[in-house]
């Protein structure tokens, strides 16, 4: 599901006409994307499940967030697994989920995370990427061109400020956790 339409960049544009109408939703499927790549966060929401290993800790971190329900949480200690009664633990949305007392085993939890409503500054900020992009033209990066399309180069693209402030504040900080 898109976080904006293009009705949304052409209401800011203050336009109506119909000329670059695909460009604008291929911009919006590309910039959205960048962010998911760039914070490495889905942001959506979704349910997911999780095995996670713990070796005398009472502490995990989930791979999404933020964590809007614990679905269901087992721990398995050798061959013996039990299921944890949430006034055994709490559950922070960033992802952080500490327990009463230590444990050394596997941690197997369904949750849900992500945002069911993209909050607002995400999506003014994919708006002006987006609007940014427009003025490019179609020169996303292109450095040189060599004769018949030989030797073609090309720069990175050069994110606006505020768009990459955004990325930052939904960064998630699990980069490579380790989920067996």
């Amino acid at each position: 599901m898109a976080w904006i339409t293009k009705t949304d960049v052409k209401t800011i544009l203050e336009t109506s006409s119909t000329e670059h109408d695909g460009l604008i939703d291929e911009l919006i499927k590309f910039v959205e994307n960048a962010f998911k790549t760039l914070s490495n966060n889905p942001i959506d929401s979704a349910t997911l499940t999780e095995k996670i290993k713990v070796n005398n800790g009472n502490e995990i971190v989930l791979s999404r967030y933020p964590v809007t329900a614990i679905v269901d949480l087992d721990i398995t200690e050798g061959d013996y697994t039990q299921n944890i009664d949430s006034d055994d633990y709490i559950v922070y949305k960033n992802g952080v989920i500490k327990f009463d007392s230590r444990f050394t085993g596997t941690v197997s939890i369904e949750y849900t995370a992500g945002y069911s409503t993209i909050p607002e500054n995400i999506k003014k900020a994919v708006i002006f990427e987006v609007m940014d992009l427009m003025k490019q033209k179609g020169r996303f990066g292109l450095a040189s061109l060599g004769k018949r399309g030989e030797a073609t180069s090309y720069n990175d693209i050069p994110w606006l400020k505020i768009f990459l402030e955004v990325v930052e504040l939904y960064k998630n900080p699990v980069e490579n956790m380790e989920i067996i």
